[in-house]
């Protein structure tokens, strides 16, 4: 891995100026313990250039910069890319790397590597003219791998870099977390193991399970599922489909930000629509008189449910639930969080094999923004760290099936989980995945 050599206090006199108290010079070392020529001469110029050094910045400034690239520079060794390699895809992959490889925690500090690895790019760029590494162009007339945007401190006039890695990265952090496989699993399960409901009903499961796959599967707020009808459901639903066919939600309503009172529409797996027409033929069935169209209704009498019941419902089941604690945190809004993410994954995926595509924030906003009728790239730019997280994670599963099916697959690696942490035995863990195969359909 690269590493820094420390010299103390190196004789510099024949520079036109240095520190004269003791001061220390970071050479660099390549993963072979070589001379690195090229990050050696960036923290060159960076120190002052060939005549001076230590005086602006000064060598405690120098050190800390050198210690940040060679962060850089071992990311690079791991993910096995050469300079010319880099892409914004690889920028984003290194905000996420900070955090859970190096427990940086903090958003400004992972800010500041990141614009440290910024400029190592810009000063590659500068000595290779000919190769289309990075830019600050907004419409570039080549093909870059970076994308970046140069722009002005308001109060103090110094050019800082900016990248759609760190321009939301606070937001990110403090208000964005996304429903793992295995949470949306023991959510969907919290049913069967919550004293709110000691003994529920077939009715309380069904309509607990298909709130659940609406929440996730078309990316709804609690507030908007009581807006829900039986007529839209059917109206997508194809019967003789195959279970994994995505076909149109439509006329989903919003209830809120600037497209409030407009109506969206989304592919869901025809799946996951089967299994909400169970319910939707249980509860027609039990009230064949129903004067309504609502969608979730009062499971004693089938009425039709209060736009506030929702929320306060599922905050009963889960904290009533034995997986209050592995739940701590989850919202209904989580749902939407991974909804978004789970979308931006798709389409990424799509140009994954395309080749270097150049501006990745741009594709996944323009794939989802239809789905969610977010106003703005800021507030969708967010979900592309945890996208980006989802890609790289090997063990998270495809979200081309069905929410029933996904359900039974989560639902065995957790059992395996369990099992491998201790929590579960050998006997136990056979019972469980026995159960859940028990659930797959076969054709």
């Amino acid at each position: 891995m690269s590493s820094i050599l420390t010299a103390k206090t190196p004789d510099l006199s024949m520079l036109l100026s240095c520190p004269n108290d003791n001061f220390d010079y970071p050479l660099m070392l390549d993963k072979n313990n070589k001379f690195h020529v090229y990050a050696n001469g960036y923290v060159l110029k960076f120190g002052g250039g060939v005549n001076t050094y230590g005086v602006k910045p000064v060598p405690s400034t120098i050190s800390a910069r050198a210690r940040s690239l060679a962060i850089f520079l071992n990311y690079m060794e791991n993910e096995n890319l050469s300079i010319f390699d880099i892409t914004d895809n690889h920028i984003i992959n290194y905000t996420n790397y900070l955090p859970k490889n190096r427990n940086i925690n903090d958003n400004q500090t992972t800010k500041t590597h990141v614009r440290v690895a910024l400029d190592y790019l810009l000063y590659i760029q500068d000595i290779h003219k000919d190769k289309n590494l990075i830019t600050s162009d907004e419409k570039p007339k080549k093909v870059f791998n970076v994308h970046i945007t140069i722009l002005t401190h308001s109060r103090f006039s110094i050019e800082y870099i900016d990248h759609s890695a760190i321009t939301n990265l606070v937001s990110l952090s403090d208000e964005v977390s996304m429903t793992s496989d295995t949470q949306f699993y023991l959510w969907t399960d919290a049913i069967y193991n919550t004293s709110f409901h000691p003994e529920p009903s077939e009715l309380v499961i069904l309509r607990w399970e298909s709130m659940s796959f609406l929440l996730e599967g078309a990316g709804s707020r609690i507030s908007e599922l009581y807006l829900y009808t039986r007529s839209q459901v059917k109206d997508a639903y194809k019967p003789l489909g195959d279970a994994n066919e995505m076909v149109y939600l439509k006329n989903i309503p919003i209830t809120k930000g600037k497209y409030k009172g407009h109506t969206r529409k989304v592919k869901i797996a025809n799946g996951t629509l089967q299994y909400i027409m169970s319910y939707i033929e249980f509860i027609e069935s039990k009230w064949p008189g129903m004067d309504h169209d609502q969608l979730f209704v009062n499971v004693e009498n089938g009425n039709q449910l209060a736009a506030s019941y929702f929320k306060k419902y599922s905050e009963k089941v889960i904290k009533q639930s034995i997986y209050k604690d592995e739940l701590a945190g989850i919202t209904n809004h989580s749902f939407r969080h991974r909804f978004v993410t789970l979308n931006i994954v798709k389409n990424l995926n799509m140009y994954k094999d395309v080749g270097n595509y150049t501006n990745i924030l741009a594709i996944a906003m323009k794939a989802v923004r239809k789905l969610t009728m977010h106003a703005s790239d800021d507030t969708l730019s967010e979900y592309v760290h945890l996208a980006m997280e989802y890609i790289s994670d090997e063990k998270n599963s495809s979200n081309t099936k069905n929410a029933p099916d996904r359900l039974i697959f989560t639902q065995i690696k957790d059992s395996i989980a369990r099992f491998n942490h201790g929590s579960k035995n050998a006997e136990e863990t056979v019972l469980d995945i026995e159960s859940a195969l028990k659930g797959l359909v076969f054709d």
